[in-house]
């Protein structure tokens, strides 16, 4: 007595088909996710690292010699910058407000010397606050804040 079997036998024809399938499935989600990072991040943090880091040591000397703090709050209307230190209110400061993975979002404001807060329309998630002096002295900070739907 046999066995009956109402399948098809597994021939090399169709084990070439199911392996094909696989690994393009797989290769397919691949190339949607390399789509998808690079669409929504432009990879480009400085024009030229190489240049930039040259004085980096340096300018993370000065910039600590300051003293300055930076902690920035957000209220639901209004993003203060709660800059502190010796000369920091007689700074003029350009701030950029956006989102972590992507430029889409980003908003430049400068402040006059003395302004500390800015109205600002933050949705929910994760905000990227960079602040720079735009004269002397030189002074560079980032900071992430976290806004949470109401």
């Amino acid at each position: 007595m046999t066995p009956t079997d109402s399948r098809p036998p597994l021939t090399g024809r169709r084990v070439l088909l199911i392996a094909v399938l696989c690994f393009g499935t797989v290769i397919a989600a691949n190339i949607a996710m390399v789509i998808a990072a690079t669409g929504s991040f432009p990879g480009v943090v400085v024009k030229n690292a190489y240049v930039e880091g040259q004085g980096w040591n340096q300018r993370a000397r000065d910039q600590q010699a300051l003293g300055w703090q930076f902690r920035p709050h957000y209220d639901g209307a209004t993003l203060s910058l709660g800059l502190t230190g010796e000369g920091s209110e007689a700074a003029t400061l350009a701030v950029t407000i956006g989102r972590p993975t992507t430029d889409v979002q980003d908003r430049v404001r400068t402040l006059a010397p003395g302004t500390q807060t800015l109205p600002a329309d933050l949705t929910p998630g994760v905000w990227r606050i960079e602040l720079r002096s735009t004269g002397q002295p030189a002074y560079r900070s980032v900071a992430q804040i976290r806004v949470t739907a109401k």
